[in-house]
C-alpha cells in the first residue's frame, strides 16, 4: 500500500512539474482602435533574452492564442510593420494568462 501512494505522489510531482499553459490577448491600433491582424507574437525568454519556439500571428480580429508553454516566467513580444513593437511580461503557472488588449502605436520612421 505504501508503494502504490509513494508511486502515486511520485507521479503527480512528475506531472506537475511539466505543466503547461498559454498567453492570450487581442491587438488594435492606438489611433484607430482596429484591430491589427497578422501581428507577429513571440514568447520569449525573460533570463536571456531568447526567442522561444513558441509564436503565432494575430487573427483578422486581433486576438492571439500561445499554448503549450511551460511554467515560468517569460515575456512575450508582439511586432508589426509600420508599429512601434512592445513586450509584456508573463508568469505562466498552468493556466490561461490573459495580457488583455495590446495597443500598438504607429511608427513615425
Amino acid at each position: 500500500m505504501k508503494k502504490a501512494i509513494c508511486a502515486v505522489a511520485a507521479m503527480s510531482l512528475a506531472f506537475g512539474c511539466f505543466a503547461k499553459g498559454s498567453v492570450k490577448g487581442s491587438i488594435i491600433n492606438k489611433t484607430s482602435g482596429e484591430p491589427i491582424d497578422f501581428a507577429s507574437i513571440q514568447l520569449v525568454d525573460s533570463k536571456t533574452g531568447q526567442n522561444l519556439p513558441i509564436g503565432t500571428s494575430s487573427d483578422a480580429d486581433g486576438s492571439f492564442t500561445l499554448n503549450n508553454i511551460p511554467d515560468g516566467n517569460y515575456l512575450v513580444r508582439i511586432t508589426n510593420i509600420g508599429s512601434v513593437s512592445q513586450e509584456r511580461p508573463v508568469n505562466i503557472k498552468g493556466g490561461i494568462a490573459d495580457i488583455g488588449i495590446i495597443r500598438l502605436a504607429d511608427d513615425a520612421k
